[in-house]
């Protein structure tokens, strides 16, 4: 099981890309970022604290000024991307206005940017909102869910993040492309993230049945030393692809297939030259993540391409 360090690490980088998103959204001026972050922190919010919210927006109609409640435990949530303050009075004048203390005890307002930090205590007769405790954001959050000592919740946490955010996020660019690409680049995004290295013994000749030898004995001083090099850091992070039930045995065949027309193409536009096609085919891929936005590292490229060209679907025969 992994340590809370890197699953901290992790879903604090899965927030980043939350981050990113609101600000564009934010800047395009689109206004249904609300609606969608109404219903990602509903399933956030009970993950982490056990709730029972609900959209009340669609139960609770007439309860306009909250978006998210638990009857059971009388608290609601306004979830807003505006951090004023004439935004925070008008919706706990609402609140009170409305008599919604009579059913909820506790109003929270979750800013999606950054909110302004403040000191003000707002009391009304039957119902005090104090700005310094009530209004949360993702800075907080992330500091709530840093104090969870269960590894299961965490761990439980972070993957519904990386299938919200990260998969959600980079899906739509990819959508366009092959499904062999897609999964290629997710395997250079494992491969790439540095939670998932750890050293590795090298083995006495990490090379099955010698197969660089084999076929590029020219170059196989060059190709074995490089692997052996790189298989150090990158055998790990290759386990926990092999170990993820997002890479399916079809979608390996299917990978192979790909890999073996492509790279066949650039080994003859390199005159049968392994050391210069591989830096290609590299290249290739490297501009591909890029122009997607994918964070990732040109060693982890070569690694993965050098394993595949020993399992022969790179530069097959």
């Amino acid at each position: 099981m992994r340590n809370r360090e890197s699953i901290i690490k992790s879903i604090t980088s899965h927030f980043a890309v939350l981050k990113t998103e609101v600000e564009l959204r934010s800047k395009l001026n689109l206004q249904d970022i609300n609606v969608h972050a109404e219903q990602f922190y509903k399933i956030l919010l009970n993950k982490i604290f056990s709730y029972d919210l609900v959209n009340v927006n669609i139960t609770e109609p007439n309860a306009a000024v909250i978006d998210l409640a638990d009857a059971g435990r009388k608290i609601a949530f306004q979830v807003t991307s505006n951090n004023s303050k004439s935004k925070i009075l008008e919706t706990v004048n609402s609140f009170n206005e409305k008599k919604l203390f009579e059913k909820y005890n506790t109003l929270k307002i979750l800013i999606i940017k950054s909110r302004i930090k403040r000191n003000d205590i707002i009391t009304h007769a039957d119902f005090s909102f104090d700005m310094d405790k009530d209004v949360m954001d993702v800075k907080y959050i992330i500091s709530i869910i840093s104090s969870i000592d269960d590894l299961g919740q965490l761990e439980d946490i972070e993957k519904w993040l990386s299938n919200e955010l990260i998969q959600k996020y980079y899906g739509s660019k990819l959508t366009s492309k092959p499904n062999e690409i897609n999964t290629i680049m997710c395997l250079i995004d494992i491969l790439s993230n540095e939670d998932n290295h750890k050293a590795y013994e090298a083995e006495a000749e990490p090379d099955p049945e010698y197969k660089i030898e084999q076929r590029f004995k020219d170059y196989a001083p060059f190709l074995k030393n490089l692997y052996s090099e790189l298989y150090i850091e990158y055998a790990y992070a290759l386990e926990v692809i092999q170990e993820s039930p997002e890479i399916s045995s079809v979608k390996i065949r299917k990978i192979g297939t790909y890999l073996k027309d492509i790279s066949r193409k650039y080994l003859k536009s390199s005159n049968d030259n392994p050391e210069e096609a591989l830096e290609n085919l590299c290249d290739f891929f490297k501009k591909l993540c890029s122009d997607d936005g994918l964070d990732f590292d040109e060693m982890a490229i070569k690694f993965y391409l050098l394993h595949q060209l020993i399992r022969c679907n790179v530069f097959p025969n």
